[in-house]
């Protein structure tokens, strides 16, 4: 009984670790529902909403920087609609959170967002995809204008010191 017991054990504990990955492997987000979900999330509901995307992003370049360009694609919109500002500030918030090329366009309009959280969010974006930005001469040439755009006409003082920030990054 023993011997049978010490053979299955291995076998136990690897299709119980298999059984514990499988809700990992089945849940995929839908980033177009969890859009329209955003759209009329209370407060609560748009930070779950923010916190699934970013959970179900990929971590691998290309796959994370093609998920970005969806997640953009879906959440642009609400970024600047002032009808659901809690909705508008996770959404901006998710963008930034990604760190992927993909994401530079969006987070570059969003400096120009009336709500300073937003414009916040949209330079720390910036200053944490910079290096990758790097390595794009034009890419990085165009968030620099954008950010010393934003700068001049920035009233925030907090605001400033991220853009601040994000021109130190790409070595301005």
């Amino acid at each position: 009984m023993m011997h049978l017991r010490r053979r299955w054990l291995p076998l136990a504990l690897l299709s119980t670790s298999l059984a514990s990955l499988t809700p990992l492997v089945a849940h995929a987000v839908d980033v177009q529902a969890e859009a329209k979900t955003m759209e009329s999330a209370t407060p609560e509901q748009a930070v779950q909403v923010r916190n699934d995307v970013l959970r179900d992003a990929p971590t691998g370049v290309l796959d994370r920087d093609k998920y970005g360009s969806n997640v953009c694609h879906a959440f642009a919109h609400i970024i600047s609609d002032p009808k659901n500002p809690d909705a508008a500030l996770n959404s901006a918030i998710l963008v930034a959170k990604l760190g992927t090329l993909s994401t530079d366009a969006t987070l570059e309009a969003m400096l120009k967002n009336p709500d300073p959280a937003i414009r916040y969010w949209a330079a720390k974006g910036l200053e944490g995809i910079m290096p990758t930005l790097a390595k794009l001469p034009s890419a990085q040439k165009e968030a620099i204008s954008a950010l010393t755009d934003a700068q001049t006409a920035e009233k925030s003082d907090i605001v400033k010191s991220a853009i601040a920030r994000a021109l130190h990054a790409a070595g301005k």
